[in-house]
């Protein structure tokens, strides 16, 4: 509303009836021609504010007008942790992507990421999601193993976990094979997979 000259505070009365009369849905005082309040019910509801001056006499109520609160938005929450790709060799790094319901807040959210095996595949104590986005990406490292070894990524926020696998697998395997065909008389050897082809 307008500021009015002089006036020291302003008192605002909230009521779910264009009559506005006590018992008030709010009845606060404010020093600015502005105010924000939270707990509202979600429904119409009216409002009248008048001035007061430093020595505490009150000017007349405005027009009452009327307004419906809007319902609170949603709070984001941890909905789902992905790593991609989800298997890779051992030296070979991941990325891990944190998704939350909703847009982080002012100020974002910061998410606590932890790893069931730290000798196999490490991850970030945190990734942070800025003010605004729905998700953040964080990476993943791994060390060279000796056997596949399935590896729990978890994240936290507010209360709730998600969790996902990345497994670590050891390099590849490399032999020679020797084939020794005798006797033939005008077979053919040949290998499945291909690789041996003997006239």
């Amino acid at each position: 509303w307008s500021d009015v000259a002089n006036a020291a505070q302003y008192e605002i009365q909230i009521d779910n009836a264009s009559t506005i009369a006590s018992p008030f849905v709010a009845n606060v005082v404010v020093t600015t021609s502005q105010a924000t309040l939270g707990g509202l019910p979600a429904q119409r509801l009216w409002w009248r504010v008048r001035a007061r001056n430093s020595a505490g006499v009150f000017g007349p109520f405005s027009a009452t007008r009327r307004f419906t609160p809007g319902a609170a938005p949603a709070a984001a929450a941890l909905s789902a942790l992905t790593v991609n790709p989800s298997s890779v060799v051992g030296g070979t790094g991941s990325t891990g992507t944190v998704t939350l319901s909703a847009a982080a807040p002012s100020g974002g959210a910061v998410i606590a990421l932890t790893s069931s095996n730290t000798a196999a595949a490490t991850v970030p104590a945190s990734v942070s999601v800025a003010a605004g986005a729905t998700s953040a990406m964080f990476a993943a490292t791994t060390s060279t193993v000796s056997a596949s070894t399935p590896v729990t990524i978890t994240a936290a926020h507010n209360g709730v976990t998600r969790t996902a696998t990345l497994t670590v697998n050891p390099p590849a395997q490399s032999a020679t094979l020797t084939v020794t065909a005798a006797g033939r008389s005008g077979e053919s050897v040949l290998s499945n997979p291909a690789g041996i082809n003997v006239a």
